[in-house]
């Protein structure tokens, strides 16, 4: 998914500023800095602040429903891959 858009200034800082802490290089437990692109760490932290928002119960419903994902997963295949942790 591309996402493109122009915002007024006011809305372009509110967006700048709920993704600043989260678009910070974050390195490694061991030290190692961290090796995601600039764009890659603006794409996570997009991420995060979705994920955020749609954790919140203020968020409202959607055809009755509070936003949801549905993953399905074929039995052989998580048979398959049940040592994986």
């Amino acid at each position: 998914v591309v996402v493109r858009g122009d915002f007024d200034a006011l809305t372009g800082e509110m967006l700048l500023s709920a993704l600043s802490n989260l678009t910070m290089p974050t390195p490694a437990p061991d030290g190692t800095p961290d090796s995601r692109s600039a764009a890659k760490r603006t794409s996570d932290g997009f991420t995060e602040l979705i994920r955020r928002y749609l954790d919140c119960a203020k968020t409202g419903t959607d055809g009755g429903q509070r936003p949801h994902v549905n993953v399905h997963i074929n039995a052989r295949d998580l048979a398959e891959h049940r040592d994986c942790a």
